[in-house]
């Protein structure tokens, strides 16, 4: 996000620049302070969408996540021993995952 942060700001300015000087600007370099105005907004429109996509996505996450805390807990209150099967295997699983994870940021590693 951060990156993102930057990246707009960095356009922004430019979009700033090119918006003041285009008004003086005649011929070719007013053409070419258009095209670079059409390509920063669309720019700005592929960023927006991204963070769309990124907002969705982790709106998502939370949602999913809301509504398996909920789950255990209602299985929790009618067998509390089918909860704690549950999530014992969730956990076995993530730290699986989490294993094979990290031997494969490792192995890339060695590669790079």
């Amino acid at each position: 996000m951060g990156q993102l942060k930057r990246i707009n700001d960095l356009i922004n300015s430019e979009l700033d620049y090119i918006e003041t000087n285009i008004q003086a600007a005649t011929g070719a370099d007013r053409k070419d302070f258009q095209r670079q105005r059409l390509e920063h907004v669309a720019e700005i429109r592929k960023q927006l969408s991204l963070l769309l996509d990124i907002t969705k996505t982790l709106f998502d996450a939370e949602e999913v996540a809301a509504f398996q805390q909920m789950i255990l807990e209602e299985i929790g209150r009618a067998a509390p021993e089918v909860q704690d099967r549950i999530v014992s295997r969730l956990n076995a699983r993530r730290a699986i995952r989490s294993t094979f994870e990290f031997r494969q940021s490792a192995v890339h590693a060695q590669e790079a």
